[in-house]
């Protein structure tokens, strides 16, 4: 198991969630980790019980198409994907949040 997806089972492992379907969440985070997301973190939402993750972190200019052509076409239970420019101080960075589960996007 790569070391990102031990990470966030370490994370969530208290969340109550199924530990397969905490595993499955897992993986897919880790995927979009590895597809170019960088300084990703985990949230997670659901009451009262969480059943949804969301992935978040920052992507550049020149990685931003491959990141999400790679979140569209492999990520399972995809609820939403959102995609924020830094603006003046770093127009060439974006702040990416990715909803995964199946209570669809949070908000």
């Amino acid at each position: 198991m790569p070391k990102f997806e031990e990470l966030v089972i370490s994370q969530l492992r208290s969340s109550g969630m199924d530990k397969g379907y905490l595993s499955e969440l897992a993986t897919t985070a880790a995927q979009i980790n590895a597809a170019g997301l960088k300084s990703a973190r985990i949230l997670t939402k659901g009451t009262p019980l969480p059943d949804s993750i969301r992935v978040s972190g920052i992507a550049d200019k020149a990685a931003i198409a491959k990141l999400l052509e790679s979140i569209i076409s492999r990520t399972n239970r995809l609820g939403g994907i959102r995609v924020f420019p830094y603006g003046i101080p770093r127009p060439d960075l974006f702040h990416i949040d990715v909803d995964i589960g199946p209570g669809g996007p949070i908000g």
